[in-house]
């Protein structure tokens, strides 16, 4: 986090990548309060927002607005909105200045950047990110703004579920199943009948992962029973990877 904060006192805005099925939680609090107690202003991209109804995406960017934060939407890896996120980064930096992209790992930064790599920008030069440092920043330009291309992940953080879905690594989590549980759940509650075509039908979250250990054939090797840690595992990683239908609400007021 510590060159991340070296970065946001180096740049005129930061724009902060979330995922638009989890604004919240993939909402960095303590970048939030560094970038405002430096009067930087901060741009909220929604990323995957083709994974959420309009309607909710638009109650959410309502939601931040009341918040004071000025947020977008857009898909990147649809190339839908990115013409969005340029003229509001302009309209950000009325004058010429510099932007950071930051986010939690799988909200899709690099999507983002992939998508602004076209032929409205140009690369410049690799610098280094700091003293001894064997990381590089490659400068984007769009027009009169550029934007650092760095590794500006934040660190996934929280609890057991809030490491999930902030993309701490599914293999070094020490229980996957209860965040699994809960993507379940929602989605269960969301669109039940698309589990069930794609699972088969199950009667509980945990039977789910019952089935999908089974459907599978992930056994544990000496009781023979279905190995749910290997399920709730996949169920995570279908969850990043967009292939579950998932979304939440806005606090109510």
């Amino acid at each position: 986090m510590w060159d991340l904060l070296t970065m946001i006192r180096k740049v005129d805005l930061i724009v902060e990548v979330l995922d638009a099925r989890e604004p919240l939680i993939t909402h960095s609090s303590i970048l939030e309060k560094n970038v405002l107690k430096r009067g930087k202003p901060l741009l909220l991209a929604m990323n995957k927002s083709d994974l959420v109804p309009l309607s909710l995406i638009e109650s959410w960017k309502e939601y931040f607005r009341s918040r004071g934060l000025h947020a977008i939407y857009l898909s990147a890896t649809g190339h839908l909105g990115t013409r969005l996120l340029r003229k509001s980064i302009q309209e950000e930096l009325p004058q010429d200045g510099s932007v950071l992209l930051v986010g939690y790992p799988k909200t899709g930064k690099s999507s983002i950047i992939n998508a602004l790599k076209s032929r409205h920008s140009v690369s410049t030069s690799k610098l280094p990110m700091s003293a001894g440092s064997t990381r590089g920043i490659s400068l984007l330009r769009i027009g009169r703004i550029l934007i650092y291309d760095t590794p500006g992940v934040i660190p996934p953080d929280g609890d057991p579920f809030e490491k999930a879905i902030r993309g701490y690594p599914i293999e070094k989590l020490m229980d996957p199943i209860p965040p699994a549980l809960r993507i379940v759940r929602v989605s269960s509650n969301i669109d039940r009948e698309a589990l069930v075509r794609k699972y088969g039908e199950f009667t509980s979250p945990e039977n789910f992962l019952e089935i999908v250990a089974k459907k599978r054939g992930w056994f544990y090797g000496k009781s023979g029973e279905p190995n749910v840690e290997e399920a709730a595992r996949a169920v995570i990683r279908e969850y990043h990877e967009g292939r579950i239908t998932y979304y939440t609400f806005p606090p109510s007021n």
